[in-house]
């Protein structure tokens, strides 16, 4: 097999890798639950292959405009989902960021002695690995749904209603109307009879008690139900206000994400590009062993200051 094929090879995975790391991020992100771990999983295995590829590309592909073609598409690729002017222009930091990485390491390999892989890769990968990340959490940004935090979901009933038993005693001291399993009805009658000291009529008490429903519901957004416990209520009413609240700061919310997803995957970027240099120099030594690759002298005149 010709050098030419073999380059455009190992540039045709790098392609097919990034097809399938943009695919599976578009896919898991709008979910992003346990149910879809194996999305996840092949996010994270194809863009570490992507890294072992992108290793091995900077030191055995010398064809340039084959390279820019292919690096193009797959910085570009993620776009046919995340559509947005702002993942764009990520995708384009990422492009040039590779075609710094690519320039840098071939310089690189001239000043290195012997056949040291270590430093070239390094002018390469870790750059690339930057912005590789930059681009995820744009990503993350791009398409975390808005309204994708739901406080229900986060605090379920009953874990509300156990923790509520737990603390009713101590209610209680303050409060000895208080029972988690009476009605708003019962419980707002209670305290209505114990506020008034003059005797009042049913008639007038339960005036009393609807105007106090018809205010709690008014404050927290939400439908009194007359036969629904007091802690179902507060549930209810807790719930809202909290919702109520969150939904504000929507559009803060996925700016968060994508901040704290950038430092973590920049933190694991870090961890997975040393495994990622390794993985690939053993490749070259197994590549060239087999005779896949070869190893070339290439003249080079070393510059240096001395006396005359």
């Amino acid at each position: 097999m010709k050098a030419v094929h073999k380059e455009l090879v190992i540039l045709s995975s790098l392609l097919l890798f990034s097809l399938i790391f943009w695919l599976s991020l578009a896919t898991f992100l709008p979910t992003a639950s346990r149910d879809s771990l194996t999305l996840l999983w092949s996010a994270v295995i194809s863009a570490f292959v992507m890294m072992v590829l992108w290793s091995l590309i900077v030191i055995l592909v010398e064809s340039t405009i084959p390279f820019l073609i292919v690096w193009a598409l797959s910085a570009y690729v993620g776009v046919i989902w995340f559509t947005t002017p702002v993942f764009i222009v990520g995708a384009t930091l990422l492009f040039l960021a590779g075609v710094v990485g690519f320039y840098r390491t071939k310089s690189q390999v001239q000043k290195t002695l012997g056949s040291g892989l270590v430093r070239p890769i390094r002018r390469a990968l870790p750059l690339m690995v930057t912005f590789f990340v930059i681009t995820i959490a744009i990503a993350g940004y791009v398409k975390v749904p808005r309204n994708a935090l739901v406080i229900k979901k986060l605090v379920p009933e009953y874990t509300f209603t156990k923790l509520l038993g737990y603390m009713q005693p101590t209610i209680r001291a303050f409060d000895g109307a208080f029972k988690a399993d009476r009605t708003l009805t019962e419980y707002l009658k209670i305290k209505t009879e114990r506020a008034i000291d003059a005797d009042i009529t049913d008639e007038q008490l339960a005036i009393l008690v609807a105007e106090s429903k018809a205010r709690t519901g008014k404050l927290f957004s939400i439908t009194i139900d007359e036969n629904a416990t007091l802690s179902h209520t507060m549930y209810q009413a807790g719930t809202a206000f909290l919702q109520k609240k969150f939904d504000i700061y929507e559009q803060i919310i996925p700016i968060t994400i994508a901040v704290s997803l950038f430092f973590t995957l920049r933190i694991a970027g870090l961890i997975l590009s040393w495994l990622a240099i390794i993985i690939a120099i053993m490749a070259l030594r197994l590549l060239h062993r087999f005779a896949i690759v070869e190893l070339r002298a290439i003249p080079a005149t070393i510059t240096a200051y001395s006396f005359p």
